[in-house]
């Protein structure tokens, strides 16, 4: 289980008791990719993911290659969050088999921004930068003042604008620097320079070698710099009829 909680799964008692409804039936599979850099980063083999009589993903099946950047696509309620919460093994597929890194190697951030709200942004920082280990402080230092956080590290998290919640949980996902970012609407509620300033890493990252899987309403912001495009609509891949 991942030390960031989706937002359904934060409630102490309640969520653990969703968390483990949620794998009661789910008989999906994960395993992590080869070291042989032409195999994916990402694959999704015949994956449905349910809930009781709602089917969120429906046989999905795609692949995302290693050093790209990778958009997916689609309105609201059209399996988005779910495919990166079972992406992420923050719930278990139904069916199917899902190929990706494990959790440790993975950055990223939530459609509703996650951190520990009584602490600081810096110490939010400082907590996530602990729990991955080896990270660079040059280049903790040049995220935070990229994107401004450095005029609020000193305020509580829960006390910020929405715009610098959904700053700091974006940073918290690029901060370890790792091999596959997931950012579920990074751009939502920011302003101009800093959508300008998150395109900037994720272009980076992906020049860097890693892998980015990105979701975004700003389609015309992002669209010029994704390799690949996955089109969802209500839980199945492809546009409808």
């Amino acid at each position: 289980m991942s030390d960031r909680l989706p937002p359904d799964s934060s409630a102490g008692l309640s969520g653990r008791l969703a968390g483990l409804l949620d794998r009661v039936g789910s008989r999906g599979e994960y395993r992590e990719p080869s070291s042989d850099p032409s195999d994916p980063a990402v694959e999704f083999r015949d994956v449905s993911k349910r809930f009781g009589p709602v089917t969120a993903l429906d046989g999905i099946d795609c692949r995302f290659d290693r050093g790209g950047i990778h958009g997916v696509v689609g309105p609201n309620g059209s399996g988005k969050t779910t495919l990166f919460e079972v992406l992420l093994r923050l719930r278990r597929p139904t069916s199917g088999t899902v190929t990706a890194p494990p959790p440790a190697a993975i950055g990223y951030s939530f459609q509703e921004p996650q951190f520990y709200p009584n602490l600081t942004a810096g110490e939010n920082l400082s907590v996530f930068t602990r729990l991955h280990g080896d990270v660079d402080p040059e280049w903790r230092r040049s995220v935070t003042e990229r994107l401004r956080l450095d005029r609020v590290r000193h305020q509580r998290a829960a006390a910020l604008s929405g715009g610098f919640r959904k700053k700091l949980d974006v940073a918290i996902a690029f901060v370890s620097r790792p091999e596959l970012l997931v950012l579920d609407e990074p751009l939502a509620g920011i302003d101009r320079l800093s959508r300008e300033r998150v395109i900037e890493l994720i272009v980076e990252h992906a020049q860097g070698g890693g892998t980015v899987l990105v979701s975004s309403h700003d389609r015309e912001h992002v669209d010029p710099i994704l390799d690949s495009s996955l089109a969802l609509y209500d839980g199945r891949v492809g546009r409808p009829e």
